[in-house]
């Protein structure tokens, strides 16, 4: 008996397994839109690589997020209403500019943001490469990430969370990381998360 696919995101579950088309059409999305941002925090070591993607579509932002497990964020942008100002010269008898909420009553459209950041970004990155026509574009954060991830100490227990929420999403987690988590593991350097 074969199931049905789902007809829509809101129809799909958290435990919807990716396929190799729902990894092309990612691809492809971040192919044309994705972006590697880089946060600075000063409770961290390392520079935060965040893998981001925003659109005024909020169905695709939802789609990305159900295939990693992720929420998505809705963001409305603020008034432009001095970015926006025009020189009034069609119904006016004098050209002037009109400034006020009367002018311009409209806002920027909400967009919404889909992002993942640190191993997950590799992961996602790794498992899409073979898809992607930009993924060259992106090799060196992904080599960055795999560099300096917490196998051990603080930020491990956040690691092996989204290792696992991935592997059980379908998401192939690359062998260097399983080598260094088993090897983190066997030394006991996670035991005090």
């Amino acid at each position: 008996m074969t199931t049905k696919a789902p007809e829509r995101v809101s129809d799909m579950t958290e435990a919807a397994q990716v396929t190799a088309s729902d990894l092309a059409w990612m691809a492809a999305v971040i192919d044309l839109k994705g972006l590697v941002v880089r946060k600075k925090n000063r409770m961290r070591r390392t520079p935060q690589v965040v893998l981001t993607f925003s659109s005024k579509d909020e169905r695709i932002a939802q789609r990305l997020s159900a295939l990693t497990g992720t929420s998505p964020e809705p963001h409305a942008a603020p008034r432009a209403d001095g970015f926006i100002r025009r020189g009034c010269t069609e119904h006016c008898p004098e050209p002037h500019v009109h400034i006020g909420e009367d002018a311009y009553p409209w806002n920027m459209p909400t967009v919404t943001r889909w992002s993942v950041t640190g191993i997950a970004a590799a992961v996602v990155l790794l498992n899409l490469a073979p898809y992607m026509s930009t993924y060259d574009d992106y090799a060196a954060e992904v080599a960055e990430i795999l560099g300096s991830f917490a196998a051990t100490g603080q930020g491990s227990g956040a690691v092996r969370a989204t290792l696992a929420r991935l592997s059980a999403l379908g998401w192939q987690v690359p062998a260097v990381v399983k080598v260094r988590m088993a090897e983190a593991k066997q030394e006991g350097g996670d035991a005090g998360d």
